[in-house]
């Protein structure tokens, strides 16, 4: 797995290094995004509001707004790549991997097992990998709550430890839960495996067994 992600990292570099630097400008705009929505409403309250500084204001508030979608556009398609070129390399060399092996591996593994490790398995890792290129989890959710933290430290340090915390404590509490929970999803995976693995067996020799008036002894 680990030669199989070098080897997607260097041959997709200088894509890793568009989209980091796209990912750095997207999570400025989206921090940048509430301070020139309350400098924009601050300059309506005033007295003697500037109308220059208010066109300043809007015409920054449309380029934020304008390029957090392009931007996240680029940074999602290009770690898609990535994602999937890791992903078509792992499955190429754990398929050659299983047909290197003996004869007897494959008297010990039936071909459902084996199936489901190249295909189920492998989709499994980019299910995963494709899931935290949204906004709300991944590296953009932990730049974007580091950004967030710094920003309220400069504009009102008295909450932002109170942020900090608010922080820590979702991750923890979303820590526990997956460890709790991961152990009850790996069973689950294991008991369809085996169920699979049983109705493949029965429906591949089914002529076989009937041919033999052995059908009842199945059940």
């Amino acid at each position: 797995v680990s030669r199989s992600l070098g080897f997607s990292l260097r041959s997709n570099a200088f894509g890793l290094v568009r989209a980091l630097v796209v990912l750095a400008v997207v999570t400025a705009v989206i921090l940048a995004q509430p301070l020139l929505s309350g400098a924009f409403f601050q300059s309506l309250v005033v007295p003697a509001p500037d109308r220059l500084a208010i066109r300043r204001v809007l015409c920054a508030m449309l380029v934020a707004y304008a390029l957090e979608p392009v931007c996240t556009y680029l940074y999602v398609t290009t770690m898609s790549r990535v994602a999937q070129d890791f992903v078509s390399d792992l499955q190429k060399k754990l398929f050659a991997s299983i047909l290197s092996q003996g004869t007897a591996f494959f008297d010990l593994n039936d071909t459902t097992s084996l199936l489901s490790i190249v295909s189920t398995e492998v989709n499994t890792v980019a299910d995963v990998l494709g899931g935290n290129l949204s906004r709300d989890r991944g590296l953009r959710a932990v730049l974007e709550a580091a950004g967030g933290v710094v920003g309220l430290g400069m504009i009102a340090p008295q909450l932002a430890p109170v942020l900090l915390a608010f922080i820590f404590l979702t991750s923890v509490n979303a820590a526990l839960y997956s460890r709790t929970t991961k152990g009850l999803f790996a069973r689950r995976e294991i008991f369809k495996l085996k169920m699979n693995a049983g109705a493949t067996t029965a429906f591949s020799n089914i002529k076989t067994v009937r041919s033999f008036a052995a059908e009842g002894h199945e059940f």
